[in-house]
């Protein structure tokens, strides 16, 4: 009878949400914290700050894909009803037993505190979005403020907000099949769209005010990912035990996305790489951990090549391989005569199938009509590039011995990632920009 009334509850729940969010109740920040709360809720692991690394991977490698398909509920869109299902399925959890109560509460010492504090530091060097959402602010701020190539990916943006569908091919008859650079992976802009229309509605507005929203979902998208890197370093066990070295090594990864590299790349037009590399850097992090790998990692990890696959397919290799690894880091013998058998080979042949889908659609489409531009990113300084730094066969090679106390080098794997990711764009600085966008 309990479990009936749980699920009763959670489908109410998701209703609720979802009617909230069709009349225009749920909009805005409010939406934003709802869905945060509902990610953070669900028990993927023990420690709040793997949790927010594992639940952000999934969600951003996820979500965007549920825009492939021409489905869609009037008035709320997609946004909302996802919003709904995830806050359903939490409130089923809670109610279902108190295992699964007691699973939802995690575990936080302080160094989660740092992964809090992104949430001020985000809205006040973002505020210009938020506080430019229309008229001619919002105008200036996408044609002056984040650079000219942010135009095309503000086409991606409206064209999937107007036909509601990612891929080109799928798109309703009547439109253009060479609108708005209909061979470009669409991942991060779908991504935009689905923090768009929890802050502003599925509906589409005039142009001042899709552009301010474009500028809202920017801002989520990236803050996603910036999230998800934070998160997964505060969760090494060295850095747990240690807050002011965790705090350093955040600070300096939250300047390098927000102030510094990630500030290049988004005055470039190169949002979509940035979150590549911050979906990258957290598969890093969480493979070289030594903390035991699961299922929920490896569901993580694949979603994470979704992700890469369709952002900025240069770097998945490095993701790829790092599925490979998690793989083998699974304890297939405590899996014997279990459910996890059937669904390690189903999780990775879909996050196969799905990676592979852009390079189909590569095949089958003409790439001339993409827009390209001849130049390179004006990178002031020559850093000598330490790409080998982030290999994964750096990782795979890693000791789990070390004497007690002294900070691991598995756990360092993470910083070398992240170091030589960093050094990448600067060894494409000088390869022609239409060159990187083909792929």
């Amino acid at each position: 009878m309990r479990r009936i009334l749980a699920a009763a509850a959670g489908a109410g729940a998701a209703v609720i949400v979802t009617v909230a969010s069709a009349a225009g109740i749920l909009r805005g920040p409010g939406a934003w914290i709802l869905l945060l709360l509902a990610v953070l809720a669900v028990p993927t692991s023990s420690s709040l700050s793997r949790r927010i690394a594992v639940n952000f991977l999934i969600l951003i490698g996820i979500v965007p894909i549920l825009w492939w398909l021409p489905w869609q509920i009037d008035g709320s869109g997609r946004a909302g009803a996802i919003c709904g299902v995830v806050v359903g399925a939490v409130l089923c959890l809670l109610l279902w037993s108190p295992v699964s109560r007691a699973a939802v509460i995690p575990r936080w010492c302080l160094t989660d505190l740092i992964v809090a504090a992104l949430a001020p530091v985000s809205a006040a060097i973002y505020a210009p979005f938020f506080i430019t959402q229309q008229g001619a602010g919002a105008v200036a701020m996408l044609t002056r403020g984040t650079g000219g190539d942010n135009l095309s990916h503000f086409d991606i943006f409206e064209m999937i907000r107007r036909t509601g569908l990612a891929l080109s091919w799928s798109a309703p008859a009547g439109v253009d099949s060479n609108y708005a650079l209909a061979s470009y992976p669409q991942h991060f802009h779908t991504l935009a769209v689905f923090g768009a229309e929890l802050w502003g509605g599925s509906g589409v507005g005039t142009v001042d005010r899709e552009a301010g929203l474009y500028g809202v979902g920017l801002v989520f998208a990236l803050s996603m990912g910036m999230v998800a890197v934070v998160a997964g370093l505060v969760s090494l066990p060295s850095l747990r035990r240690r807050p002011i070295l965790a705090m350093i090594a955040a600070t300096v990864i939250v300047s390098s996305i927000m102030l510094g590299l990630g500030a290049t790349l988004l005055s470039y037009g190169f949002p979509n790489f940035l979150l590549g590399v911050c979906v990258t850097a957290t598969v890093l992090l969480l493979i070289g951990s030594p903390r035991p790998m699961n299922v929920t990692v490896l569901v993580a990890v694949s979603a994470a090549v979704i992700t890469v696959a369709h952002t900025w397919s240069l770097l998945a290799p490095l993701v790829g391989l790092g599925l490979l690894i998690a793989m083998a880091r699974l304890p297939w013998r405590s899996y014997r005569g279990r459910w996890s058998w059937a669904i390690v080979p189903t999780v990775v042949a879909a996050a196969t199938a799905a990676s592979c889908l852009y390079a189909v659609v590569l095949v089958f489409r003409a790439t001339g009509g993409v827009a390209a531009s001849s130049g390179a990113l004006e990178v002031p300084g020559d850093i000598p590039p330490r790409i080998h730094s982030c290999s994964p066969s750096r990782v795979c090679s890693l000791s789990r011995r070390r004497a007690p106390g002294c900070y691991g080098d598995r756990e360092g794997a993470g910083f070398a990632a992240w170091r030589g990711l960093l050094a990448w764009p600067r060894l494409c600085s000088r390869w022609p920009v239409s060159l990187c966008r083909l792929f």
